[in-house]
C-alpha cells in the first residue's frame, strides 16, 4: 500500500533485528550521539523497533537498547535519511522514559500488518485454548509497552456466533527471537462506550494531525482565522471508531485560547468529521476528577514519583501502596491532584494529596506539595 507522505509507518517492524540497514542506522545514532557529548560512551546493543516517516527522503524512528556504564536502557533515535545526497543526520536521541510504560501506537493501525496480523493471531490463539469459533473483524485500537521485547494490547472486533463484539488482547512480541505469546484475551464490550484519557499526546503525530484538522475544519465553518499552537490533553471514546476529545491551544487575532475538539473517526472507511468545536478558556483552571485511576499506569507513575521526590526532599522512608483518587487542572501542561496511601517508617497505612505538575512537551515533571491528609479526610 502507498504512503502518503508525512505517515509515519510501523510495518517496518517486521524483522527489524535482520535488517541491516536499520541495525546500521542505529549504530550511527549511538555514535553520533556519543561524538555530541564528547565523552560519550554508549554501547549499542539491539534495535527493539522501527518507524518510518516519508518526507524529502526518510525520517526513521528507531526505539534501540544500549549499554550506559554497564546498564541497559531504551532510547528513541530520530534519523534522517536521503540517501541519494548521502546525507544521514541525527535529528534527535533521547532516553525514553516510559519503559514499562504503556503508549498509542502510531496512526492508521487498520492499515498496519503487523497489529493486523497479531489480532488474528490473538483470535486464533484463543480459539484453540478456549475451543472458541471467533471470526476476526478488524483492528480497532493498539497500545504498545516496551518490556524485553513488545507487549501489544490490542483492541479488536470478532463475530461471536454472528454477533460482533470486542475484545482486548495482549501479545507478547520478542521479534529477535520469533517468539510471540498471547498473554491475555478478555471481553472488554462493557469498556466500550467509555471515554478515556490518552497517552503521550505531546507525542502523538495522530492527536496532533486531528488538532489541526479540528482548527481547520472550525475556521471554514465559521470563517474563522485560529491558527493552531499544541495539544494541551486529549480522550478517547470506543465506539463504531473512534471519538477523540481533544484539548488543544490556538492562537486568535494574536491572544493564545484553548479549546476543546470533539473529532470522530472510522479509520477503515477514511472517515474524520469535527463534531464540535469550543471555547473552553473558562473552565481552564478548574480541577476536574480523572476517570479510571485504578488502570492508569500514568497516574500511577506520577504518584510513585511524588512518593520519591516527598522521602529525597523530607529524608522520609513512605512506600507507596496505592492511588485512592486523583483530579487535574488544565494549565500551562496539566497539575494533577494525586490522593495515594503509602506506609510510613512505623508501618502504618497513611493517606497523603500530592500536587504534580507536568508538561510533558518539555519533559518537566514537578512535584509541588506533598502533605498528610487528616484522620477525616482519610476515612471519607
Amino acid at each position: 500500500m502507498a504512503l502518503q507522505v508525512g505517515g509515519i509507518n510501523t510495518e517496518i517492524i517486521k524483522a527489524v533485528e535482520n535488517s541491516l540497514e536499520i541495525v546500521n542506522l542505529a549504530r550511527f545514532a549511538v555514535d553520533e550521539y556519543n561524538k555530541k557529548l564528547q565523552n560519550g560512551q554508549l554501547q549499542f546493543v539491539k534495535v527493539v523497533k522501527a518507524k518510518e516517516q516519508i518526507v524529502e527522503g526518510v525520517i526513521y524512528y528507531i526505539t534501540l537498547e544500549a549499554n550506559d556504564g554497564g546498564e541497559k536502557k531504551i532510547y528513541e533515535a530520530k534519523i534522517w535519511d536521503k540517501p541519494w545526497q548521502n546525507f544521514k543526520q541525527l535529528e534527535e536521541f533521547k532516553l525514553v522514559d516510559f519503559v514499562g510504560g504503556i503508549n498509542e501506537s502510531s496512526t492508521g493501525v487498520e492499515n498496519n500488518l503487523e497489529i493486523d496480523s497479531l489480532a488474528r493471531f490473538a483470535v486464533d490463539e484463543h480459539n484453540k485454548k478456549q475451543n472458541a469459533r471467533l471470526q476476526f473483524v478488524k483492528v480497532v485500537k493498539a497500545k504498545e509497552q516496551i518490556v524485553e521485547g513488545v507487549t501489544y494490547y490490542i483492541t479488536l472486533e470478532a463475530n461471536d456466533g454472528g454477533q460482533k463484539k470486542t475484545y482486548e488482547a495482549k501479545v507478547w512480541v520478542k521479534a529477535w527471537e520469533n517468539f510471540k505469546e498471547l498473554q491475555e484475551f478478555k471481553l472488554v464490550d462493557d469498556a466500550v462506550g467509555g471515554i478515556n484519557e490518552s497517552n503521550g499526546v505531546e507525542n502523538s503525530l495522530e492527536i496532533d494531525i486531528l488538532a489541526r484538522f479540528a482548527v481547520n475544519e472550525h475556521n471554514k465553518k465559521q470563517n474563522a482565522r485560529l491558527q493552531f499552537v499544541k495539544v494541551v490533553k486529549a480522550k478517547e471514546q470506543i465506539v463504531e471508531g473512534v471519538t477523540y476529545y481533544i484539548t488543544l491551544e490556538a492562537n486568535d487575532d494574536g491572544v493564545k485560547k484553548t479549546f476543546e475538539a470533539k473529532v470522530w473517526v472510522k479509520a477503515w472507511e477514511n472517515l474524520k468529521e469535527l463534531q464540535e468545536f469550543k471555547l473552553v478558556d473558562d473552565v481552564v483552571g478548574g480541577i476536574n476528577e480523572s476517570n479510571g485511576v485504578e488502570n492508569s499506569l500514568e497516574i500511577d507513575i506520577l504518584a510513585r514519583f511524588a512518593v520519591d521526590e516527598h522521602n529525597k526532599k523530607q529524608n522520609a522512608l513512605l512506600q507507596f501502596e496505592k492511588v485512592v483518587k486523583t483530579k487535574e487542572q488544565v494549565v500551562k501542561g496539566v497539575i494533577y491532584y494525586i490522593t495515594l496511601e503509602a506506609i510510613d517508617g512505623t508501618g502504618e497505612k497513611k493517606i497523603y494529596e500530592a500536587k504534580v505538575w507536568v508538561k510533558a512537551w518539555e519533559n518537566f515533571k514537578e512535584l509541588q506539595e506533598f502533605k498528610l491528609l487528616d484522620a477525616a479526610t482519610s476515612a471519607s
